[in-house]
This record gives structure tokens, sequence and C-alpha cells, in this order.
């Protein structure tokens, strides 16, 4: 008989149990599963068909009269397996060590065509603990598995780092079609970011499409703060980070002047790294908080952090919707091959 060098957990004790059960699954690092075959007949049409087949005999090693089946998987991922055909749920932050522990359980319900456990994995790959932090790798695993929602959600999550990411032997279930998707689309979220922020370092006045309430009342609202308003040509009325001296955006002379250079920087970074958090970057923002520290009011030097973070944020919602518009394109075919 085979011994478990680990102890059961209280739920698993119900199949570890020799007294229960019709049929023993042994894994590969010998460890004894006591589950029944209805069970798992009705969580799996793979082991439906092959129960009704004739049995083998007891394993000379096994001391029950039960039939014995031994698989190729590791106790982990049979307990995973047993205890979602058992009482299915939704998956957890600790139900996975890593991406590799994940994967080997869905290779195994996929083997064994367990819905609900592949349902499981398709889930757990959409965790926080996952998708954000090894994106690349659960985009290839989503077009392995054949889980679109999936894909699209890795490909955004791509967005946060660099195209030329760290090799790992996950990625050669990625296709050649499924790598140039990812281009394409990274590629297309680069040019509609890059050209919200390029109009509005280029035009104020920009069009009606793209006039966001939260952006028109961010980036001429630095005289919310300021106590001592100066009137500019046209409708606009600017703060006194120059130390008292009028000016406006069309001199551009002050901080205008410094949204601009900042919303430049910005908007040649965006074409690459398509990450509307790069909106939020205190590097690319320091200047203009240094300009209202030096030469703005009281009032301005006090609040130039608040009103920096609205800006920002507001910015960030812009570029991160347009980015959102943006569509990865997966027909039912690729996902055949």
């Amino acid at each position: 008989m085979a011994t478990d060098p680990r102890p059961p957990t209280l739920f698993s004790a119900i199949y570890r149990n020799p007294r229960v059960g019709d049929i023993i699954i042994r894994t590969v690092d010998e460890v004894d599963f006591h589950v029944y075959k209805a069970i798992l007949s009705a969580a799996s049409p793979f082991f439906a068909h092959m129960f009704t087949l004739p049995q083998p005999s007891s394993h000379p090693t096994n001391a029950s009269e039960k039939p014995l089946l031994t698989v190729a998987e590791t106790a982990t991922v049979w307990e995973m397996l047993i205890t979602l055909c058992y009482a299915p749920r939704a998956p957890g932050v600790d139900d996975f060590a890593d991406i590799d522990a994940l994967r080997a359980v869905l290779d195994a319900s996929e083997k064994y065509q367990m819905n609900v456990a592949i349902e499981f994995g398709r889930r757990a790959l959409l965790l926080p603990k996952f998708v954000e932090t090894t994106p690349f790798v659960v985009y290839a695993l989503g077009y392995a598995y054949k889980f679109p929602d999936v894909i699209r959600a890795a490909a955004k999550q791509t967005l946060r780092f660099s195209i030329y990411f760290d090799y790992c032997d996950m990625l050669d279930t990625l296709t050649l079609r499924g790598y140039h998707r990812l281009s394409a689309y990274r590629k297309e979220c680069g040019a509609v970011a890059k050209y919200v922020v390029d109009v509005l370092g280029r035009d104020w006045s920009r069009p009606s499409y793209l006039r966001v309430k939260q952006i028109d009342n961010c980036v001429f609202t630095l005289q919310d703060i300021c106590t001592q308003k100066h009137p500019s040509p046209g409708s606009l009325t600017l703060p006194c980070f120059s130390g008292g001296h009028p000016y406006n955006h069309i001199s551009g002379y002050g901080p205008i002047e410094e949204l601009r250079k900042y919303l430049h920087v910005l908007c040649t970074q965006l074409e690459y790294l398509p990450d509307a958090n790069l909106a939020r970057s205190k590097l690319f923002l320091q200047n203009i908080i240094d300009l209202a520290l030096r030469d703005g009011c009281r009032s301005c030097s006090q609040h130039i952090h608040k009103y920096i973070a609205r800006f920002s944020e507001a910015l960030y919602g812009v570029i991160e919707d347009a980015i959102s518009q943006v569509v990865l394109e997966i027909d039912g075919m690729e996902l055949d091959e």
C-alpha cells in the first residue's frame, strides 16, 4: 500500500480513508486516493467512458479489493482535481504556489476532460497574482488552453511591461500568430495613447470628442489653488508661478510650458510602453511641482501636490479609457489550431 508523506487536510481526509470509495487513484509520487467512480464519472467524460470498460484486478501492492488506477500526475495535482470533483468552488490566491502548479492542474484537467477543473484553472489565471505579475506567460497559456477572456486580459496587462520580456519554457506554447496579434495590439494601444496626449499638448481647444470634463477642469485649474490670479489673453486666467508676472499659454511662459514638456515626454514614452500609469509618474511631473514651489504664491506652493495628483489622475483616466477601446482581435480558427 502506498503511503502519503504529507498529512491530509480536513477535507482531503475523506478520500484518503481506505474505508470509502470504490476505486483507488495512485499518483506518481505513490499517494493513494480512495474515490467513487460515480463522482469521477459525473465530473469527467474520460472516466465515465473508462468505467464502462472491463476494470483491471487489484494490484499486487494493493491490500484492498478495489481496482487500482495509476496516474502520471502528482498528489498535489490530484488533490486539487478530486476536491473540485467533490465540491466545486472559485479559485483563491493560495491555491497555487506558482504558475507552474496552475499549469499542471490545467494539463491534467484537459487530459481527463474535467470541465469543472478547466473552468477553475481559467479563473485562476485571471487572479492578479498571475495575470498582473506574469502577463506574457498567462497570455501564452490563454492561447494554449483557448481562453479568449484570459488572452485579452493578459494582453492588457502586458502594456505595463516592455515587449522584450524574459524567456521561459511556457512561452513555447505561444504560436507565431499569437505573438503577432500581441505585437499589433500593443502598437495600436501605443498609437491611440500617443494621439490623445499629443492632441492635448498641441491644441488646448481640442476637438469635442476629446474634451473630457475632468481634463478641462484640471489642465487650467491651477488657478483654483492660486490666490494671485492674473488675466491673460482670451478666456483663461492663469496662476502666479512666475512670481506675480502675468503670462499665458500663447507666450509659452510658466507652468503651461512645463505642462507641454510633460505631455511631450509622456507622449514619447507611451508609444513604446502604452501604460496609462505613466501619466502618474512623479519623475515626469516633478518639473511642474518644482516650478510651483519656486515661483508660485503661498497657496500654489502649499497645494501643488494636490493639484498634480488630481491632474495626473484625470489624465490617466483619459488615456486608460482610450486604450480600453482597442480590442485584441482573435478569430475562432486560430484557437482551434
